[in-house]
């Protein structure tokens, strides 16, 4: 399996196996290789597996990703011993199929006790059925002896269990060792419950009905999601006894009914009484984190062949290795649906920034800058410069309502308005509101956007600006001084009332002159105090002298993270900046 060694930036060599499919880089408690360090993006870069190649892209950072010493663009195919740089983070790419050899044993008694399912008791005394089984399974080395999986399950009733005589012993073993087999054979849950169905009838002849009943992780709500039956049994009128479910579950401990009739724990079960007598056999199935996850119930209407004590042990440890595989299947059917939310989120994230711009204007005497973070994978947040006729340039910059990926797609419906109304409208405003009454109109739920245009006129160096509802543009002048536009001509957010009529202010930039425009993710940002960074924090930010538009961003989202003091983001966080040069 391919991996990473981390040869800087920490005291210690760590070694990271790449065993998915996307794996992100970065600041964010969510990325699989968490970076502690203020430099590091939230979300910096990320490796892609594909067609069994390794490749890694950059995430479009402010501090960029190196890989043998060169920045990269785009996406860059991994080779062996390629060198990753991310701040003062280094890594080395490792191919190698023996990379698991590598690792030191993870493990020990304490990291195998997670492992552990209750059982039943084992009666003390040389030859008894549960000793020989267990016994028998750590010979096959499927357990060790300290951490063994048969554990006890304690049941409060009389007697002892008789002996298991030896050849009959040896077939239960057997049936054991198979269903064991069968189990591991697979990780799907309908393959693991037809294989408890098969077994149980082998391992118990006289059975006429198995029942696999399961709990409902989230309601409780018990069900049968596999049964199985004789053929002189009818399946429509064959039932599991929920009595006897409920209390084996309850209590965790197996329970074992000689006689349902005669049984006086189940007198008063007016269920149990309706049912003609049966011996019943029920274990619960426990997981290791000691949560119920059902029972296996077996019923037989031969008195003549009732289930015993030897029987109960056995089903005992069945139901020990049923747990285990029902356990494995739900995690396994869980890492898929991960693994697919992984790949369709990891394709949303491709596809919103192909809606962002990919580069930024060349404009002679004018300098651009832009940032963008989403909180989760994909965001609400969006930016754009769309070049218009007459030597015009319009900068737009917005904020959905909400985060993920809800916001995301009213964004990419954003983008197309705005850039279609643009092209058609005769003036900022007019644009403004066009789009308003589009996404008013829309069927698209209760979302209000607020956005912020400028159309820059690069003859004159005139912009008009109009805002529908978003934090006023803050224009930085030659002298350094700080002041926002536009709050006397901000209107209501886009979506909430059709009839919105919009205002434009218009003015000249300067020669030396910056104007910069933010969502509220930069402002709202709260420390572990819950503090708000503020107005006056990117003001302070804002005052210090830059040498470019890069450099001013990059200390404003420094300054915003520094305050944040490693607290996970909760808003999208966009930026843009321009500068007139001459």
């Amino acid at each position: 399996m391919p991996y990473l060694i981390l040869e800087e930036g920490s005291p210690d060599q760590e070694m990271i196996e790449l065993d998915s499919d996307l794996i992100l880089l970065g600041r964010h408690p969510d990325c699989a290789i968490r970076l502690n360090d203020i430099a590091v993006s939230r979300q910096h870069a990320r490796i892609v597996k594909q067609n069994e190649q390794y490749f890694i892209e950059d995430l479009h950072s402010r501090n960029q990703t190196l890989v043998n010493g060169q920045a990269i663009q785009g996406k860059l195919r991994l080779r062996n011993k390629d060198c990753i740089k991310i701040c003062g983070f280094s890594f080395r790419f490792r191919r190698s199929e023996s990379s698991s050899t590598l690792l030191s044993p993870v493990g020990g008694h304490d990291s195998q006790e997670t492992m552990r399912l209750d059982s039943r008791t084992a009666v003390d005394g040389e030859g008894s059925s549960s000793k020989i089984i267990q016994e028998a399974l750590l010979n096959e080395g499927k357990f060790e002896n300290d951490t063994a999986v048969i554990q006890t399950l304690k049941m409060k009733r009389p007697g002892a269990n008789p002996v298991m005589d030896p050849a009959r012993a040896e077939t239960k073993l057997k049936a054991i060792l198979e269903i064991s087999k069968a189990l591991g054979a697979t990780l799907k849950l309908q393959p693991v419950m037809q294989t408890i169905m098969r077994q149980a009838f082998a391992l118990f002849p006289q059975t006429d009905s198995v029942f696999l009943i399961m709990k409902d992780r989230q309601t409780g709500e018990l069900t049968i999601p596999a049964s199985k039956h004789q053929s002189h049994i009818d399946p429509k009128t064959a039932r599991a006894s929920k009595t006897m479910v409920e209390l084996a579950m309850n209590s965790r401990e197996a329970v074992l009914s000689q006689n349902s009739l005669e049984d006086s724990r189940f007198t008063s079960s007016e269920s149990m009484q309706d049912m003609d007598a049966s011996s019943t056999i029920c274990v619960p199935l426990v997981e290791a984190s000691g949560t119920v996850l059902g029972a296996l119930q077996l019923t037989t209407s031969d008195l003549r062949e009732t289930y015993t004590d030897e029987d109960l042990d056995v089903l005992l440890s069945v139901g020990s290795q049923v747990s285990l595989a029902i356990q494995n299947a739900y995690q396994h059917e869980l890492l898929l649906k991960q693994h697919e939310l992984e790949r369709e989120l990891e394709f949303a994230m491709r596809v919103q920034l192909g809606f962002l711009p990919s580069e930024r204007p060349k404009v002679d005497g004018y300098e651009f800058c832009d940032y963008y973070e989403a909180a989760k994978h994909v965001g609400g947040d969006y930016f754009d410069y769309i070049h218009l006729p007459n030597e015009r340039l319009a900068i737009v910059l917005g904020d959905v309502a909400g985060k993920g990926v809800p916001a995301a797609l009213f964004m990419a419906r954003l983008l197309s308005s705005t850039r279609n109304h643009l092209m058609t409208e005769i003036s900022a405003s007019a644009t403004i509101e066009a789009m308003n009454a589009e996404l008013s109109a829309s069927d698209l739920g209760f979302r209000f956007i607020t956005l912020v245009m400028l159309v820059l006129d690069l003859k004159t160096n005139k912009i008009s600006l109009v805002n529908a509802g978003h934090m006023p543009p803050l224009l930085i002048d030659a002298k350094g001084e700080i002041r926002a536009l536009g709050k006397e001509i901000s209107g209501m957010p886009l979506g909430v009332n059709p009839d919105q009529k919009f205002r434009e202010l218009e003015f000249e930039l300067q020669k030396g002159d910056s104007l910069v425009l933010y969502t509220d993710g930069i402002t709202e940002s709260m420390n572990p105090d819950r503090e708000l960074f503020g107005t006056h924090r990117l003001f302070a930010s804002l005052h210090r002298s830059f040498q470019n538009m890069d450099q001013l961003i990059k200390q404003v989202v420094q300054d915003v993270d520094a305050f944040a003091h490693q607290m996970d983001q909760s808003d999208d966080m966009c930026l843009v900046a321009l500068h007139r040069e001459t």
